[in-house]
């Protein structure tokens, strides 16, 4: 008899911790909104050989901007967020490339329906990529600006002047999980303007949590059943 109430204890104590673990996912109170981003432009005309990709990702709270869109400033909310950015720099002629890591700060947000499209941040230290042929031993500094990624090459090719990375073909794509576990990706594209087009999903429940709650689901039906 005892052994029989401890397995129906433990049986519906584990249903129940599915479902309040899934529920505590979707109501947001596993952890902040999660951005992650990747993009894959060419440079241009001044070094037409080298393209660029890339990688950036960071966490930021619901709280920190609002469900209107727009722009936010992280200054007056949450101060200034730290994103991890990787950049690739990519020989066209040889397919050889280089990749450099590196945390740029996040000022503000660029928002489109309550989902984070873009953002804005400090400027990298100088980056070299020395084992490409394509980069010419010219030193580089990335950064957002206005939501979108921008390479420069200080005093490309010995000039005076510095170059900014073109955007063709360009495509950049960003994931935004929010507090409450929804996830929203947006395409961005530019028109021939070079203004940003934004392509949005409808937003769906992160895998993780729908998961988890079916299988609460799932142990709750199962014990009905056997009660039947």
């Amino acid at each position: 008899m005892k052994s029989t109430l401890t397995r129906n204890f433990l049986h519906r104590g584990l249903a129940l911790a599915l479902l309040v673990g899934g529920a505590m996912t979707g109501a947001g109170l596993a952890r902040a909104g999660a951005i992650s981003e990747v993009f894959d432009p060419a440079f241009g005309p001044v070094l037409p050989q080298l393209s660029y990709a890339g990688t950036f990702k960071f966490n930021v709270a619901d709280s920190c901007f609002g469900s209107a869109s727009g722009d936010y400033s992280l200054i007056s909310t949450c101060g200034p967020i730290t994103g991890h950015a990787q950049l690739t720099l990519i020989d066209n002629a040889s397919s050889q490339s280089e990749t450099k890591a590196f945390d740029l700060k996040i000022f503000s947000l660029k928002v489109l329906d309550g989902a984070v499209v873009g953002w804005t941040t400090n400027t990298s230290s100088n980056q070299s990529f020395n084992s490409l042929l394509a980069a010419g031993g010219n030193s580089f500094q990335f950064m957002y600006a206005g939501g979108l990624p921008v390479l420069t090459c200080l005093a490309c090719n010995g000039s005076s002047d510095d170059a900014y990375g073109k955007y063709a073909d360009f495509k950049q794509t960003v994931s935004h999980t929010n507090d409450a576990g929804l996830l929203t990706t947006t395409v961005v594209t530019l028109t021939p303007s070079g203004a940003p087009i934004y392509t949005p999903t409808t937003p769906v429940p992160e895998p993780g949590s729908m998961a988890l709650m079916l299988g609460g689901l799932l142990a709750v039906a199962w014990l009905r059943r056997r009660k039947i």
